[in-house]
């Protein structure tokens, strides 16, 4: 459930679509999707570190375990 304080779990729900987008919409090995990709990963890392937050803190997070 989503509560508005739970920043690990908005960045976790975030990477969990923009992962389906890269599997599904940007095709492999062509350069310009490259670039589009490392902008976003860039963008969502810069947003991570403004709400203090680690990588391994986003990619361990299970929501199951935190209801």
């Amino acid at each position: 459930m989503l509560n508005s304080m739970n920043y690990t779990y908005h960045m976790y729900i975030i990477w969990e679509a923009l992962h389906s987008y890269r599997e599904e919409c940007l095709p492999e090995d062509q350069e310009k999707y490259d670039e589009e990709w490392n902008d976003i990963t860039n963008s969502m890392s810069w947003i991570a570190t403004g709400l203090r937050l680690t990588d391994k803190e986003i990619f361990d997070y299970d929501p199951i375990i935190d209801h």
